[in-house]
């Protein structure tokens, strides 16, 4: 029986992923400066920022209820066939609601300074 765990890599991998990194390191550099920067917008407009997830869970959610609706027509029992469509339509119903009204639930506040 042998003590190496399949989950741990080589010694090669190790040092193959080491090239790998060490060839793209500009690549991961100037991706980790713009991931930082688009955090800081993110945060700096949160507004914006509510909107694009809201619209983006939205259509994440849309598409999944439609593939569940048309996936309950492949079951073959009746009780399954309700549940998956009940499923889907709820899915689809929220992810519209989201993508296509994503103003509504966003509270703005406004603060003056006296």
């Amino acid at each position: 029986m042998s003590n190496e765990n399949s989950s741990n890599p080589s010694m090669a991998e190790v040092a193959r992923m080491n090239a790998v990194f060490a060839e793209h390191r500009t690549l991961f550099t100037l991706l980790g400066i713009l991931l930082i920067v688009l955090g800081v917008l993110a945060i700096m407009f949160p507004l914006v920022t509510t909107i694009a997830a809201k619209k983006f869970l939205g259509w994440l959610f849309l598409i999944g209820g439609i593939a569940q609706v048309v996936h309950a027509f492949s079951t073959r029992s009746w009780s399954e066939f309700l549940l998956d469509l009940l499923v889907g339509l709820l899915y689809a119903l929220v992810g519209a609601w989201l993508a296509f009204f994503p103003l509504t639930g966003i509270r703005k506040i406004y603060c003056r300074a006296n």
